[in-house]
């Protein structure tokens, strides 16, 4: 941010630190403000912004998002507001590591060990299983056993 106090002509820039917010209004109760120059080193969490449609979403793909934000190396005058990130270049199956996503000249991911991002699964299809009724079987098998009977009396009464 780049503040001015009332009644000061001169402006400083500054990063929120803390920021509190009122758990039922969602309303904004208190901004803690940290003092920056545009060379200050800061290591802060930035969001992802996921931009269009994706190929793999187009034909029926689902996007799955596994992290929303990256913890980022950069200098509060190189500091971004989101990491935006174009998906319609990603296709069913497709996805993206931490290590291809594209950051602004002076931004450092800060990671350990390379993470999923996001990616476009298929959809999962459930099977229903078809449940036979069981007064049908049990008619089926009655009638089965009738004709069966049927067909040894006529046996029977060939045979006299």
């Amino acid at each position: 941010f780049n503040c001015t106090v009332r009644g000061e002509k001169a402006s400083f820039m500054a990063i929120a630190n803390n920021v509190s917010i009122h758990p039922v209004t969602r309303r904004l109760l208190h901004v803690d403000l940290r003092v920056v120059d545009a060379k200050t080193k800061l290591k802060v969490n930035v969001p992802f912004r996921m931009q269009g449609v994706s190929e793999g979403q187009k034909v029926g793909c689902v996007l799955r998002v596994m992290r929303r934000q990256a913890v980022i190396s950069c200098t509060a005058g190189t500091l971004p507001v989101s990491i935006d990130i174009d998906l319609s270049a990603f296709g069913a199956g497709e996805g993206l590591n931490i290590d291809e996503v594209k950051f602004p000249d002076g931004v450092r991911p800060m990671y350990k060990k390379n993470y999923k991002v996001l990616e476009i699964s298929h959809p999962k299809i459930e099977v229903e299983e078809v449940e036979e009724d069981t007064e049908e079987t049990e008619e089926g098998a009655e009638a089965a056993e009738a004709g069966s009977s049927e067909e040894s009396k006529a046996e029977d009464s060939d045979a006299s």
